[in-house]
C-alpha cells in the first residue's frame, strides 16, 4: 500500500510545567504511526503511550527528542507534553499510514557554536527497502534574526517548521521525511538562513507494512493439468477437458449437457454413459460400464471400442455396437436359457429363443 502522510501540525508553548495538552485533531486508526519531535529550553518527559528510542534523546544545552507510537486502537486525539518548568518548547507532529515497525534512530549535537547547518548523522544500513525516514533540525539559543528558510538534503521533503522565543531561550525546529529509503544508509542534513548556537539533529527510520496481494482475472488450467471430479462432467454446461488432461468422474458424462472429452482422454465412470444426452466417447477411448449403454438415448460406441456389459444392450433405445466390437451377453431370456459369446466381423444378428 505504501506510505501515506495523514496529517502534520506544529505546536509552540511555554506552560508545560504541569503538562500542556496538544490536540492532534483526530484519534489515530489502528496501525497508524504518530511521530513527535520536541525541543525545549528544558528537558521534556516522554508522553504517555509514546516511545523515545535509543539515540533519539539528545540533552545538553537544550532537551531534544524524537517520540513515536503505533496505534493499537483506543488512543485519543490529544497528547500531554510535560516540561521541567514553564520554558519555551516546540513540537513537530506527523501521522503516517503504511508502517510496520520502528527500525533505528540516530542523533548528534553541536553546542555553543553559531552556525546554519545540522551536525552530521548517519543511520547505518537500514533493514530493508522502502523505509520511512523522518528527520529534525532542533535549534536553540537563536541568533538574530531567528533561523528560517530550511533546505534539506536531496530526497527529503520538508514537513514542518516552528519557532518560539528569541535569543538564548528561543527554540526553532524544522522537520522533513523520505519514503523510499534503504537499505543503504541515510545521512539527512539541513541548512537554513541565519544561525543558532545549539544545533541538534535526530532521525528515525521505520519499516513499511507488507503489500497485500490482490488476485482477479481469468486464470485457466493448462492442457497438462489433472482434473479429478466427484460430480457430473459436462452436466448442463459446455466445459471441456483438454486433450492432455486426465478425467476421473464418479458421475455421468455428457448428461444433459454438451461437455466433450477429447480423443486422448481416459474416462472411468460408474454411472451411465450418454443416457438421455448427446455426449460422445471418441474412437480411441476405453469404456467400462456396469450399467446400460445407449438405453433411452442415441449415444454410439465407436468401431474400435471395447464393450463389456452385464445388462441389456440397446433396450428401448437406438444405441449401436459396430461390426468390430466384442460382445458378451448372458442371462435369462424367457422360459429357456441361452448364453452367447461370439465375434462378428461383418453383421451381427442374435436371435434368442425360449
Amino acid at each position: 500500500m505504501g506510505w501515506t502522510l495523514v496529517d502534520s501540525k506544529t505546536f509552540a508553548f511555554a506552560d508545560g510545567g504541569s503538562g500542556h495538552v496538544i490536540d492532534l485533531g483526530t484519534a489515530p486508526n489502528p496501525g497508524e504511526i504518530d511521530i513527535l519531535f520536541a525541543n525545549s529550553d528544558t528537558v521534556v518527559a516522554t508522553p504517555s503511550g509514546f516511545t523515545c528510542p535509543p539515540n533519539a534523546s539528545q540533552v545538553s544545552n537544550q532537551g531534544a527528542y524524537g517520540f513515536y507510537r503505533k496505534a493499537l486502537g483506543g488512543e485519543g486525539s490529544t497528547v500531554t507534553i510535560t516540561t521541567s518548568g514553564n520554558f519555551n518548547c516546540v513540537i513537530g507532529w506527523m501521522r503516517w499510514r503504511g508502517g510496520q515497525a520502528f527500525d533505528v534512530a540516530v542523533g548528534a549535537q553541536i553546542n555553543s557554536s553559531v552556525g546554519a547547518t545540522t551536525p552530521a548523522i548517519t543511520t547505518g544500513a537500514l533493514a530493508e527497502t522502502g523505509e520511512l525516514v523522518v528527520a529534525a533540525a532542533l535549534l536553540h539559543r537563536l541568533a538574530s534574526p531567528a533561523p528560517s528558510s530550511p533546505l534539506w538534503s536531496s530526497g527529503y521533503t520538508p514537513a514542518t517548521s516552528v519557532t518560539i522565543g528569541t535569543g538564548s531561550s528561543g527554540c526553532t525546529q524544522f522537520t522533513a521525511y523520505k519514503t523510499n529509503a534503504g537499505p543503504a544508509a541515510e545521512t539527512p542534513s539541513c541548512t537554513w538562513t541565519d544561525g543558532a548556537f545549539d544545533r541538534y539533529a535526530i532521525a528515525m527510520a521505520f519499516t513499511a507494512a507488507p503489500v497485500a496481494e490482490e488476485h482477479s482475472g481469468t486464470g485457466s488450467l493448462s492442457a497438462t493439468a489433472t482434473l479429478t471430479s466427484s460430480g457430473v462432467a459436462g452436466r448442463s454446461g459446455t466445459g471441456s477437458t483438454s486433450a492432455g488432461a486426465s478425467l476421473t468422474s464418479s458421475g455421468r458424462a455428457g448428461r444433459a449437457g454438451t461437455g466433450a472429452i477429447s480423443a486422448t482422454a481416459a474416462l472411468t465412470s460408474s454411472g451411465t454413459v450418454a443416457r438421455r444426452g448427446s455426449g460422445t466417447i471418441a474412437a480411441s477411448a476405453a469404456l467400462t460400464g456396469s450399467g446400460t449403454a445407449g438405453r433411452s438415448g442415441a449415444g454410439p460406441l465407436a468401431a474400435a471400442a471395447t464393450f463389456v456389459s452385464t445388462g441389456h444392450k440397446g433396450a428401448a433405445g437406438t444405441g449401436a455396437i459396430t461390426a468390430e466390437a466384442f460382445i458378451r451377453a448372458g442371462g435369462p431370456t424367457g422360459p429357456g436359457r441361452l448364453t452367447t459369446s461370439l465375434r462378428d466381423t461383418s453383421t451381427l444378428t442374435v436371435t434368442l429363443t425360449p
